[in-house]
């Protein structure tokens, strides 16, 4: 009887740690923005779902922290400030898109000069 329980014990134990994404355990979603622009952006915005993430100042090819969110998808709006110009690019809905699963991931701002200015978000999954 006592091996039983001993058996009982470890599986609920070790169930949660089986990746089974009880309890969130199966890691968490990081994303970041890098600019993919030759301006630098006075301030740049990404929306996801849950919240927004704004970061200032981005120098041509630098990226920004890593950080944890809730829920994102491959597609995401995004808003740039260059000086006195604003480019944005809006996703409409998120119909038939997945959340991401756990891992690293960069959005890539790209500014398109022009009059108005656009914006292109590329997705790049980091590990």
């Amino acid at each position: 009887m006592r091996m039983a329980w001993t058996g009982l014990v470890l599986a609920v134990v070790l169930w949660p740690t089986t990746g089974c994404g009880i309890l969130g355990l199966d890691g968490e979603v990081e994303v970041r923005v890098r600019n993919g622009s030759d301006l630098t952006l006075d301030e740049a915005t990404l929306f996801l779902p849950r919240g927004d993430l704004f970061f200032s100042d981005l120098s041509p090819g630098e990226a920004s922290p890593y950080v944890d969110v809730p829920k994102a998808y491959r597609i995401a709006s995004a808003e740039v400030v260059i000086g006195q110009d604003t480019a944005r690019a809006q996703v409409i809905d998120y119909v038939g898109e997945t959340p991401l699963k756990a891992g690293k991931y960069t959005y890539v701002f790209r500014v398109f000069e022009g009059s108005p200015s656009t914006l292109g978000v590329e997705f790049e999954k980091d590990s």
